[in-house]
């Protein structure tokens, strides 16, 4: 029998069992605010990174960011997230966290935000410090601007220190 017969007689009963048995699609943020209306109350699955953790009185925020893309995340204070330390910053990427809950294109809770109201929250990868690269044409300009500096401060040093001699000799 061709291979190409096998992967498929085997993968297509895999294909059907896994569209079939309600396993969840880890959803982008962005293909989540896409698609808001047709997730709108309904239970999701979404992997992002931490950007911000804001403590409240009855549970926290949590402000996740993905491709330029944001979206609060509300968390009572009943679930552990002690294990979610490193938001991110310009200098740090921030731990990425995966949440399933239900969300809310306009939550009546909240006041109209939009959100999402987790159930559960794993961690998926520990924040890191972000590496940062000058590039070659930056470290150019840099050195050709502090040469450029040195010079003009040698010459209007030396044009001091000349008048300076002039005058004295006078």
């Amino acid at each position: 029998m061709n291979i190409m017969v096998r992967i498929f007689m085997v993968g297509l009963p895999l294909f059907l069992l896994a569209s079939f048995s309600g396993i969840a699609q880890t959803l982008s943020l962005e293909q989540l605010l896409d698609s808001a209306q047709a997730y709108d109350n309904k239970e999701i699955d979404v992997q992002a990174e931490v950007l911000d953790k804001l403590t409240q009185e009855k549970g926290y925020w949590l402000n996740l960011g993905d491709k330029g893309v944001s979206l609060g995340v509300w968390v009572d204070k009943e679930i552990e997230i002690s294990n979610i330390a490193r938001p991110g910053s310009y200098a740090i990427n921030g731990d990425i966290i995966r949440i399933q809950g239900v969300f809310h294109s306009s939550c009546k809770e909240h006041l109209g935000q939009t959100d999402i109201h987790a159930y559960r929250i794993s961690l998926v990868e520990e924040g890191s410090l972000r590496k940062e690269r000058v590039l070659p044409h930056k470290k150019f300009f840099a050195i050709a601007w502090l040469v450029s500096f040195l010079v003009i401060l040698g010459v209007y040093s030396a044009k001091e220190l000349l008048e300076k001699s002039k005058r004295r000799s006078q």
